[in-house]
């Protein structure tokens, strides 16, 4: 039995269901924003000092893989990729991912000491865009 638990199938599983099935139903036509503040939330309670931090914190946390795509003055451009990803995308048309977005831009923030805001793009990928207020001077 511990061995179901434990596996990344059903945790995936289980993520699915909570974010893709419950929270919807809950948080109706609200549930971007919600969810979006409540990802700075969280980011707010990690430890996240590095670009690196925050790639490993979002495997650690079941997101996905993190990836810096691209920095170009005052935007960043990451991918957001991995089986949870893709389970997420086959069980609603269009999951949400601004509880992501939110704890990517809270944790770019307190590492860029700058205020910043994420967008989402979904298509083939789950692609973020975060845009500062200023110049972001961050190893991508």
């Amino acid at each position: 039995m511990d061995e179901l638990v434990q596996s990344p199938e059903t945790n995936t599983f289980a993520l699915t269901v909570l974010r893709d099935r419950l929270l919807p139903d809950l948080l109706q036509e609200d549930e971007s924003n919600i969810l979006y503040w409540a990802g700075k939330g969280l980011a707010q309670r990690e430890e996240l000092n590095s670009i690196t931090a925050i790639e490993l914190c979002f495997n650690r946390i079941g997101f996905g893989s993190l990836k810096a795509l691209s920095r170009q003055g005052t935007e960043l451009k990451w991918e957001l990729s991995g089986p949870v990803v893709l389970a997420r995308q086959s069980e609603r048309k269009t999951p949400s991912f601004y509880l992501e977005a939110g704890f990517l831009a809270q944790a770019i923030e307190t590492i860029s000491g700058t205020g910043v805001e994420a967008q989402v793009e979904i298509n083939e990928h789950v692609v973020f865009t975060v845009l500062a207020e200023q110049s972001l001077d961050l190893p991508i």
